[in-house]
């Protein structure tokens, strides 16, 4: 349960207002919430927690100390856990519920039972995952609707829940009592039998824009971010969405891009512009790291991990030199990147197993999409499958880096960072939906501030 807090001085009991049904039927959206400010909780209280600039009310389900305390946090009604909270997270323990005690809602007796209930869904949920037992499931789970079942087979309770059970009977009416039988097939493990492979050059161009990408919302929180850029040079540009965008912002874009598919729509785009935005597109077939430029560019834009693309970290250094060479003294650089700490927490993430992520609308009509990841050394193999009875294997290679490695990179450049966001909207890395890392990073002009380098 996410709650509202009004700013005060946490010296004695704090009131808030709840946010959401996670700890259904204790607590429900709107309730009043009181805390006693502490760091020291117990199995089964009810704590409070700060996460970045949100605050959250869930049970703790287990503890720890090695290596300092820490709290095994979940909502009642929720599927997963949040993971261990460090103690100097904690910010409080729940002793009312809407002027009501905490004890008298629910007893001691009453909250320990609902504390182990959770724990026990944990440690099942790590039985089936983590040892040979994982192998039985991993079989069943082949199947997409097993595996979106599964958490409601450790954790029957949630079946009622109000926050999951629409989710349950969406599962059943999808899987069972829709006409979208599909949901039982699967790309078969013999992929040159039904499976179409599109060869070299990215040649999915036609997919890339309509499935991967984070579509206008994202291309219009960029531009925000960026603001009114001058004259941008677009890395990895693709098929020109952000360029056209940025475009009609008043900027001059050159985009950059190694795909002849991609450079041959941001062509076909460049030329549908109104008249009096001709000349304010140009579009380069060409990889970043062999691209020559003087210092034309107020800003450059890597969008969608065109980093990653890239064969090794020396490649990665050697694109970045480019670029530094590209911008005048000053000129800003936005690194976007996938930040792996998020996509390592996910359910099967690198385990080479096709995964089902639902209907995908395309001008032909709807297309199923699954996917699958295999981490090898540093790099990630990431397939997309797209169809019906007949699969489209889309498959990508990138550079998997960690937060480190990439700053390193940047700082080699004689860039300076001056902000990371989590995404687009610019939230912190530790939001739940920090899927990216995104480095907003400044040339410098001297490393005593007083002129530019020599080139």
């Amino acid at each position: 349960m996410a709650i509202y807090m009004a700013p005060q001085l946490e010296t004695r009991e704090v009131t808030l207002t709840g946010i959401g049904p996670s700890q259904w039927p204790l607590c429900n959206d709107g309730d009043q919430i009181t805390y006693l400010p502490t760091k020291s909780l117990r199995f089964s209280d009810l704590g409070v927690y700060r996460v970045g600039v949100t605050t959250v009310c869930h049970r703790v389900i287990a503890t720890r100390t090695d290596g300092g305390r820490s709290y095994l946090m979940k909502g009642d009604s929720r599927l997963n856990d949040d993971g261990w909270i460090a103690e100097e997270a904690i910010v409080g323990r729940v002793v009312r519920v809407n002027n009501r005690r905490i004890d008298r809602l629910a007893p001691r007796v009453f909250a320990r039972s609902i504390g182990l209930l959770n724990y026990l869904g944990y440690r099942l949920d790590q039985v089936f995952f983590e040892t040979w037992i994982g192998q039985i499931r991993g079989h069943l789970t082949t199947y997409p609707i097993f595996e979106k079942l599964f958490p409601f087979a450790v954790k029957p309770w949630l079946i009622v829940a109000p926050s999951t059970r629409r989710q349950f009977w969406n599962v059943l009416k999808d899987g069972f009592l829709g006409s979208r039988f599909n949901l039982w097939w699967h790309p078969p493990k013999d992929e040159g039998r039904r499976m179409r492979r599109h060869s070299g050059d990215y040649g999915h161009a036609y997919y890339y824009d309509e499935l991967f990408t984070g579509g206008n919302a994202e291309v219009s929180s960029v531009c925000d971010a960026v603001g009114t850029a001058g004259f941008v040079l677009d890395i990895g540009g693709g098929s020109g969405r952000l360029a056209e965008k940025l475009v009609y912002g008043g900027s001059r874009v050159t985009l950059l891009d190694n795909s002849e598919t991609m450079v041959n729509k941001a062509f076909e785009r460049a030329r549908r512009m109104p008249t009096r935005l001709k000349g304010r597109l140009g579009v380069v077939h060409g990889g970043v790291e062999q691209m020559v430029f003087d210092e034309r560019f107020d800003t450059a834009i890597s969008l969608n991990n065109a980093f990653e693309h890239l064969t090794s970290w020396f490649a990665v250094e050697q694109a970045l030199g480019k670029v530094r060479l590209a911008l005048k003294p000053g000129g800003r650089l936005y690194v976007d990147v996938h930040n792996i700490e998020h996509w390592h927490r996910l359910p099967f993430w690198g385990r080479w197993r096709w995964l089902d992520e639902g209907s995908r609308q395309l001008p032909e009509g709807p297309e199923r999409l699954w996917s699958r990841t295999r981490l090898t050394g540093n790099r990630l193999t990431w397939d997309h499958a797209v169809g019906r009875r007949e699969f489209t294997l889309c498959r990508t290679s990138l550079l998997w880096g960690t937060r480190s490695q990439w700053e390193a990179a940047i700082l080699a450049n004689d860039f300076r960072i001056e902000a990371v966001w989590g995404n687009w909207d610019r939230v912190s890395l530790d939001h739940p939906d920090a899927r990216k890392l995104i480095f907003c990073c400044r040339k410098l002009v001297s490393r005593d501030g007083s002129q530019s380098y020599s080139i």
